[in-house]
C-alpha cells in the first residue's frame, strides 16, 4: 500500500509538471503574438528567429515606404530607400522564411524590397516562387501583372488578370492596359481567344471600354464586343453589355453598323426580322435589345412598361414633362406618311396628355408632334397625316411624352399597336409638290 501510495505521487506530480509546462508554453505563445501588437521590435530582440514578429516588423517599414506620398518622392528622388535598410529587412525575409516556410509573406516582402529601390518589380523567379506557395496572394499578382506587361508576356497577363480580379484585385488601370492592347492589331487574336472563354474582368472590362470607344475604336473592337458575348452565359450581362454598345454607336451616329449588328443578334432572328419601320408595333415581350425595339424609362411620378401578352401602358402624374418610351425607327425620307394607333385613354386635356414626337437624327430634331388627348377620347383607333420626312432624316426616333396639365392628375394610356405607314398625297399636297416642280423648271 505505501509503495502505491508513493507511486500515485509520483504520476501525479508528472502529469501536474506536464500541464504546468504546457500552460507555460501556451502563455508564452499567447504573450509572443499579443507582442507583436504591442511592439514586433522588442519581440524580435527576445525571440530572432520569431517569424510573425520578422515579418510584422518588416511590413511596419515597408509600408512607411510603399505610401502614395512616399512612393512618389522615391521617384522624385527626394525620399531613398537605403541599400543598408533593404538588407536588414532582406535578412529578417530570410530567417522568417527559415522557420516558417510555408509563410509566403517572405518571399513576396524580398520582391517587395526590390521595387521599392527602383519602382520596378524585377525579379519574376522570386515571385513565380511565393506564387506557388500561395496563388492568393494579391501582392504577388500585382507584381507579376507588372513585370508580365513590360516584357510583353500577355498570355500569362491575362491569366493573371483573370485570377486577380476573381479576388478583387484588378484596379482601373489593368482595365486600361487591356485597352491599350486593344488598340495593337496583333495582340486581338490574343484578347479575342482570352475572352472566348468568358474570362471574369470581361464584363468590367467592356463596361469601362464602350463609353470610350471613338469610331476607330468600335470598328475595332466590336468583334471582341461579340466573341465575349457568344462565350456569355448570363443573360443579363449580355443585355447590359449591348445595351451599352447600341448607346456608343448612337452617340457617334453610326446608325447602319447598329443595324447591321443589331439585325444580326440571334435575340432579333428568334424574335423575328425588322420588316417594317417601327419594329415591335404590337409592344410584344420581345428578348430582341436596343435601339430598335422599344427602349422605356421609368423618370419620378411617370413610367412605361411592355405589359405581359402585348401593348404597351403608360401613366403620368409628373409635374413636368417626361419621356417615357422611345424607339429609333426608319420611316422613308421624301414621302407622306401616316401615323396610326390603337389606343385607349381616359382623361381630358386639363388634366394632361401624352404626346408622340417624331425627331430627325442625329440632331434629334423635332419634326412632328401627334397629341392623343379630348378629340378622341376612348377611342380604339386614330390616324394622323404626317408631311413627307425631308432629306438626311434617314434614320429618325419615335417618342413618348407625358405632358402636364392644370391638375395635379395621375393620367393613364394603354397602346395595343402603333404604326407608320407610306400613304398617298392629298389634294394639298399635290398641288405643293406641282408648284415645286413648275419652280425648278422656271429656274432651269
Amino acid at each position: 500500500m505505501a509503495s502505491w501510495g508513493i507511486k500515485r505521487i509520483g504520476l501525479t506530480s508528472s502529469v501536474l509538471l506536464g500541464a504546468s509546462a504546457a500552460a507555460l508554453l501556451l502563455w508564452q505563445n499567447v504573450s509572443k503574438r499579443l507582442g507583436i501588437e504591442d511592439n514586433a521590435a522588442a519581440l524580435v530582440q527576445s525571440h530572432p528567429n520569431y517569424a510573425p514578429a520578422l515579418l510584422r516588423l518588416n511590413d511596419t517599414v515597408l509600408n512607411q515606404y510603399a505610401s502614395t506620398e512616399n512612393r512618389q518622392k522615391i521617384a522624385e528622388g527626394s525620399l531613398e530607400f537605403s541599400d543598408s535598410e533593404a538588407e536588414v529587412i532582406k535578412s529578417r525575409a530570410k530567417r522568417a522564411f527559415a522557420n516558417a516556410p510555408l509563410n509566403v509573406k517572405a518571399i513576396t516582402q524580398i520582391a517587395m524590397v526590390d521595387f521599392l529601390r527602383t519602382l520596378t518589380w524585377t525579379d519574376r523567379s522570386m515571385l513565380l516562387l511565393a506564387k506557388s506557395r500561395n496563388a492568393r496572394d494579391r501582392q504577388t499578382l500585382i507584381g507579376l501583372s507588372f513585370i508580365d506587361v513590360r516584357n510583353g508576356n500577355f498570355d500569362a497577363l491575362f491569366d493573371t488578370f483573370d485570377l486577380r480580379h476573381r479576388l478583387g484585385n484588378l484596379e482601373d488601370g489593368d482595365l486600361q492596359v487591356i485597352r491599350g492592347l486593344s488598340t495593337l492589331e496583333e495582340q486581338r487574336p490574343l484578347i479575342e481567344a482570352k475572352l472566348a472563354d468568358n474570362p471574369s474582368w470581361g464584363e468590367d472590362y467592356f463596361r469601362a471600354a464602350i463609353p470610350t470607344w471613338g469610331v476607330q475604336d468600335i470598328k475595332d473592337n466590336r468583334q471582341s464586343l461579340f466573341v465575349f458575348l457568344k462565350a456569355q452565359d448570363d443573360d443579363f450581362v449580355r443585355q447590359t453589355l449591348l445595351r451599352f454598345y447600341f448607346l456608343q454607336l448612337r452617340r457617334m451616329q453610326l446608325y447602319d453598323m447598329a443595324y447591321q449588328d443589331w439585325s444580326a443578334l440571334a435575340e432579333v432572328e428568334a424574335s423575328g426580322a425588322k420588316d417594317s419601320f417601327i419594329y415591335n408595333r404590337e409592344f410584344k415581350e420581345l428578348a430582341a435589345p436596343q435601339p430598335f425595339n422599344w427602349r422605356t424609362y421609368e423618370p419620378d411620378l411617370a413610367r412605361a412598361e411592355i405589359e405581359t401578352g402585348g401593348s404597351l401602358y403608360a401613366s403620368a402624374s409628373a409635374a413636368t414633362r417626361s419621356l417615357i418610351a422611345q424607339q429609333l425607327i426608319t420611316a422613308p425620307i421624301g414621302t407622306p406618311l401616316r401615323f396610326s394607333a390603337d389606343a385607349r385613354w381616359q382623361y381630358r386635356e386639363g388634366q394632361g396628355h401624352f404626346f408622340w414626337r417624331l425627331s430627325c437624327m442625329p440632331q434629334r430634331q423635332p419634326f412632328y408632334d401627334i397629341k392623343m388627348g379630348d378629340a378622341d377620347r376612348n377611342s380604339g383607333g386614330v390616324s394622323f397625316d404626317v408631311p413627307p420626312l425631308p432629306e438626311g432624316c434617314d434614320y429618325q426616333d419615335l417618342q413618348l411624352y407625358s405632358e402636364p396639365g392644370a391638375f395635379n392628375q395621375r393620367i393613364s394610356l394603354r397602346v395595343t399597336k402603333v404604326e407608320i405607314a407610306p400613304r398617298a398625297l392629298n389634294v394639298q399636297e399635290r398641288a405643293a409638290a406641282q408648284e415645286g416642280v413648275s419652280e425648278e423648271g422656271a429656274k432651269e
